[in-house]
């Protein structure tokens, strides 16, 4: 079992104990990025560590799906991590046992899931923050390469909540066959996108297009869920980094 840290930048966590199946995974390698001394590197073996830009943490996700073959992994980041449901106050992180436990009953753990403001939909808040254009052409895409997915496509698209963060914990030949699919449907998507259109947050859009494609995949193949709480190591609770973030997305828009 390995728990990978993604991370783009140096980081301290204030955790009181980190087990041992926590490590760092470093991305944007090939973009000149460094993270803590020792840590695992995006850019060796099969990778795509030069999209990081645009990719974010998928960047890691393919790497671990190309390059590692532990039984279970999962996806943290430098500074938000799952942790234990029943102690969020003392805030400890997920231990193997607590992991093995989860995944006797469940497929897949997940972050908590978060309500859009003003209740809007999944569809509503992509074209809001995003880009209409793309949320077309990921439709286009799963209608002609997976059609089976089109009916839970639309499902999600007026949703009003979702997992965020591509954050996962699950064995990994589950992990494997979700990548397998993710990268399929962005790298279609990819060369329809015109990334010099957006600002530096919409350069990152390919992460956003995940978060959803994350949803879509688990609600068509009627995965198993647990929702865990995830914690920010820096200020702020995950509701209110989100909100704070989508206020000056509103503001920035105006």
């Amino acid at each position: 079992m390995k728990i990978f840290v993604i991370a783009h930048r140096p980081y301290k966590n204030n955790f009181a104990s980190v087990p041992n199946i926590y490590t760092t995974l470093t991305v944007g390698v090939n973009n000149g990025n460094k993270s803590n001394p020792g840590a695992l590197k995006d850019n060796t073996g099969l990778n795509i560590s030069s999209k990081n830009q645009s990719y974010c943490e998928l960047t890691g996700l393919y790497w671990i799906w190309k390059n590692y073959k532990d039984d279970v992994v999962g996806i943290d980041h430098y500074r938000r991590y799952f942790i234990k449901e029943n102690n969020t106050k003392r805030k400890e992180l997920l231990s193997e046992d607590d992991i093995k436990k989860y995944l006797k009953k469940y497929d897949i753990l997940v972050p908590e899931k978060y309500f859009f403001l003003n209740n809007k939909t999944v569809g509503q808040q992509f074209c809001y923050s995003h880009d209409p254009l793309v949320w077309n052409s990921i439709r286009e895409i799963l209608k002609n390469k997976y059609p089976e997915y089109l009916y839970n496509f639309d499902k999600i698209n007026y949703r009003n909540y979702e997992y965020l963060f591509n954050m996962l914990i699950c064995r990994k030949e589950l992990f494997d066959e979700y990548c397998e699919w993710l990268f399929s449907v962005l790298f279609l998507l990819e060369p329809t996108v015109d990334l010099s259109r957006y600002n530096d947050y919409n350069k990152r859009m390919f992460g956003f297009v995940a978060e959803r494609l994350f949803n879509i995949w688990i609600k068509h193949r009627k995965i198993k869920v647990k929702e865990l709480p995830v914690v920010f190591t820096d200020k702020g609770s995950v509701n209110n980094r989100i909100k704070n973030k989508l206020k000056k997305i509103f503001n920035a828009i105006k």
